[in-house]
């Protein structure tokens, strides 16, 4: 798989370019907000709704990652400013940088599986919404 490509096409927010990286049958599980996606086109909806429940601006960046032919992992920050749409998160227009990580497996060059794995108690703290810890 093209990490550098895919990770481009989702920092520009290409959703035909994001999603020609998946297989038909995809399964994409965001496991922080309980969420499971099945088929290209039901990922191309929670990409979208990422950038418009959330962030407009949102990115990616890729600290460091691996893979076996098989499988992979990834590990990242999710950065952008608040200004979502979400009714249950009011958008603050606050920057956040909230870590997380990708487990995944590949059926040759294309993703089958992806659980994406964060801390929403850190994205609610950056945003102003949740009181930080100590």
């Amino acid at each position: 798989m093209d990490l550098d490509g895919y990770i481009r096409a989702i920092n520009a927010h290409d959703w035909d370019g994001i999603v020609s990286y998946y297989t038909d049958d995809v399964i994409y599980e965001d496991i922080t907000l309980g969420e499971r996606h099945q088929g290209r086109e039901s990922v191309r909806t929670f990409w979208q709704s990422a950038a418009a429940d959330f962030s407009s601006d949102f990115r990616i960046e890729v600290m460091r990652s691996f893979g076996t032919g098989t499988d992979y992992a990834i590990e990242w920050v999710f950065k952008g400013t608040h200004d979502g749409s979400n009714p249950q998160l009011g958008a603050t227009g606050k920057q956040f940088a909230v870590r997380g990580f990708t487990l995944g497996r590949l059926e040759g060059d294309r993703i089958k599986e992806n659980k994406d794995v964060w801390n929403m108690a850190e994205f609610l703290s950056q945003v102003g919404l949740m009181p930080a810890h100590a």
